[in-house]
């Protein structure tokens, strides 16, 4: 277990999470290391790149054998359900870890893969092993990656603040400017858009609740009424029907109120 922890370092020092593996069996000689590995999907591109995998990928290939019978796997985390599968195709004869995995543990944290009596092999299971090492390494890890994420940057809205009463403001407009939310559309555009109610061009008078047309060309006749055209900036404006009080705009002419009569009509009285 103490060379499984020395593996989970090397993850720590390449960025991976600190999770090794040691696979060992028993010879005339004594124990025998045959495999090592630690975490390296980030490193390799690969899901499935467990400590745990590594080893077993590695032993299989210098014993020419995917039946590992004979060995034994320490691992300084409970194995998840991948793994658990693995080591139980690969028919490993004993698995022992160190701290156990609340979140992802199939060895009885979580789910127990290994005590399923339906399988035709069952691998032996011993857990806590240099159990407190193993949860300090990983806990020093992830409390190092919370240290050296930076904050993350406010939002420019979240800055907002509540504007301050004007002294004199009348109290309902006041509030009414608070509830009101940001429009790409600029509040006086809005205002002018609403009062015009040009039946050709609704939006003649958007910006500057003038016409958008092109000024009348020098010597045409200018016209009374309803421009044909659709909109123009000198002779009657569109904007006759425009809600709200009158206003006065030079370059937008309206008629005061009783003054609608033809000329010849003007001309009989």
């Amino acid at each position: 277990m103490r060379l499984a922890l020395d593996q989970a370092h090397n993850a720590w020092l390449v960025g991976e999470v600190p999770v090794g593996a040691v696979l060992v069996r028993e010879t005339a000689n004594g124990r025998q290391v045959v495999a090592t590995g630690y975490n390296r999907p980030i490193t390799d591109h690969d899901p499935t790149a467990h400590a745990e995998i590594v080893a077993l990928r590695h032993a299989a290939t210098l014993l020419a054998n995917y039946r590992l019978p004979e060995c034994e796997l320490y691992v300084t985390l409970e194995p998840c359900a991948m793994c658990a599968m693995a080591l139980l195709h690969a028919r490993v004869k004993r698995v022992v870890f160190g701290a156990t995995d609340p979140k992802a543990g199939a060895a009885g944290s979580v789910i127990d893969v290994f005590g399923q009596p339906t399988l035709n092999h069952h691998t032996e299971v011993v857990g806590g092993v240099l159990a407190a090492e193993a949860g300090e390494v990983l806990r020093s890890f992830f409390a190092e990656r919370r240290r050296a994420v930076p904050a993350a940057p406010r939002r420019a809205d979240a800055c907002w603040s509540r504007p301050t009463r004007r002294a004199g403001a009348d109290d309902s407009r006041q509030a009414n400017r608070w509830r009101s939310t940001p429009s790409p559309v600029p509040g006086h555009e809005r205002r002018a858009a609403r009062r015009c109610s040009c039946s050709l061009r609704p939006a003649c008078c958007a910006r500057s609740r003038r016409c958008a047309a092109p000024p009348r060309a020098s010597g045409s006749p200018r016209l009374r009424g309803r421009d044909r055209s659709g909109c123009r900036r000198q002779g009657a404006a569109l904007c006759r029907r425009r809600r709200g009080p009158a206003r006065r705009d030079p370059s937008c002419r309206r008629r005061p109120a009783g003054a609608s009569r033809s000329r010849a009509a003007a001309a009989t009285d």
